[in-house]
Formats: structure tokens, sequence, C-alpha cells
């Protein structure tokens, strides 16, 4: 199936409740985010940025976090923004070799604020959204996860918030950098609130 982009208010108030079990149940919209409004260049992009926002010892909203496996490494957290930058497509094996571990996950919260291509492409998907349904009391925020994993550090939960889960594609070596928006979490899979996921692949 085709959808238009930007999703109308017809898609919010007619298609999205029917398809989800009036909001209660998961529903997988492939295709419903052009790739052009998240995509694993512009993640990366907004990490470069993150990292010489740390080198310049300039705050930034954008918030890392490394794991190893299903631990919180935020020892590790200086060495991955200081490290060299990684060759053209070689992301995945830079974080293993960065962390010293097969599997890895590099969450980053608010990286919009640092990735004008990301606020643009999410910020077009949000303002459909608050058009069909209003804002949400709990606000918005985007949450980006790169990694080599099957699942996050989170695993499976339930949340108290929707959560709308964005697949982009994978770079060449491998990985996942998927983005979500919505009033609260991210990829926390497969399903980790009531309202899940429009995707792209």
């Amino acid at each position: 199936m085709t959808y238009a982009w930007p999703p109308s208010r017809e898609f919010w108030n007619d298609e999205f409740p029917a398809k989800t079990d009036a909001r209660t149940a998961p529903h997988l919209f492939k295709g419903l985010i052009p790739s052009s409004a998240a995509s694993p260049s512009d993640v990366l992009g907004g990490f470069t940025a993150i990292r010489h926002a740390y080198a310049a010892d300039t705050q930034t909203k954008a918030k890392a976090r490394v794991y190893v496996g299903e631990e919180r490494r935020d020892d590790l957290l200086p060495e991955v923004l200081t490290a060299s930058a990684w060759p053209e497509g070689g992301f995945v094996k830079w974080m293993q070799s960065v962390v010293d571990a097969e599997r890895f996950s590099l969450v980053i919260n608010n990286l919009e604020t640092v990735s004008p291509p990301l606020a643009k492409g999410l910020g077009t998907f949000l303002a459909s959204l608050f058009d069909g349904w209003g804002v949400p009391l709990g606000g918005a925020e985007q949450v980006a996860f790169a990694g080599n994993y099957a699942g996050t550090a989170f695993g499976v939960h339930e949340g108290y918030e929707d959560a709308f889960l964005t697949r982009s594609a994978s770079p060449p070596s491998g990985g996942c950098f998927p983005s979500s928006s919505s009033s609260g979490s991210a990829r926390s899979p497969p399903c980790p609130s009531r309202a899940c996921p429009p995707t792209t692949e």
C-alpha cells in the first residue's frame, strides 16, 4: 500500500484506529514514513554533530548512551565520543572496536536537535499527527537506536506512551538505525506500548 506523505487527518482519525484496534494493538504500516524523512546517514550525521560538540566542550540537548549486550556502559561514552571517525560504511565495525564487544547499542535522545534533516522529516510526521489527534500532554521525543542486535538492551516492555517506531534501512556494513517519535519512547522491540509502529523498511 502507498501512503500519502505526510499522513492525512483521515489516516490518523480513521485508518489508524481501525488497524490498531482503537489504538490498543500494534500494526505495521509499511512505507508510511519515507526514507527521506529518517535515514541512516541523517542519524550518523547527528551523531557526528554530538561528537564535535563534545570535542568543543559545547552542551547539546542530544544525549547519547552506550550499551554492551544488556549493560549500560557510561564509562565507554567518552571514548565513543572522542575516538577517530569511522570509515565510510564502517560504523558497526568501528563501534565494535571502540567498545571491544560484538553486540552493542548506541541510544541517542533528542537527536533531532543536532540533525536538521531529522528535525524536518520527523517534524513533518509529528505535525500531521498533531493535526489529527492534537498535541500529546507529555509532548514528543525522538530517540535513535543504532546497533547490531535483534533486540535492544531494554527488551520487551510496556511503556506509558504511544510509540511510533520507524526503521531505516541498514547501512552496507550491517547494523540498524531506527528512529522514533511520539509522546515518549523509541525502539523497544518488538512493541513497547499501546499504539505501535508506523514503520519504514
